[in-house]
């Protein structure tokens, strides 16, 4: 039996993004985060979804997200994030043999590409492990 990767599709401005549906808890509709003061500019604030409280990550620049956009919560239970992205697409299931002969790395990040259309992998600890670093180089 071929092993496929479920990823979830989604898009913020441009770019496209994959995420293992492993790591994602549940999408859920737009509302207004409750800002924190002091924050980086990337963190939008928290918002409670199913009396769960959520720090929401917005992962590319000053794009307009507008009411119709969608937070993606991520399924860890030690730190509460949700990615704000504007647009979520599908979800596809890609062979494990394609996966591992189409992925690019790239610096920091995974990308992979199909039919001419690039997609940013995002994988929850490398992203963790972002966010630390640029915490750090705030300190």
């Amino acid at each position: 039996m071929v092993q496929e990767k479920e990823l979830l599709t989604f898009e913020v401005g441009e770019e496209r993004f994959l995420m293992d549906i492993k790591e994602i808890s549940e999408i859920y509709p737009y509302q207004t985060p409750f800002k924190i003061p002091g924050t980086p500019d990337f963190f939008e604030g928290v918002v409670l979804i199913r009396d769960i409280l959520y720090g929401v990550v917005r992962l590319k620049g000053t794009y307009e997200m507008g009411k119709d956009s969608f937070f993606i919560a991520m399924a860890d239970p030690d730190e509460r994030l949700a990615f704000h992205v504007q647009k979520v697409s599908e979800i596809v299931k890609i062979p494990e043999d394609v996966w591992n002969e189409r992925r690019i790395r790239e610096g920091e990040r995974w990308y992979y590409e199909e039919e001419g259309v690039r997609y940013q992998y995002l994988e929850l600890q490398e992203f963790k492990d972002i966010l630390k670093k640029r915490k750090e180089e705030r300190s």
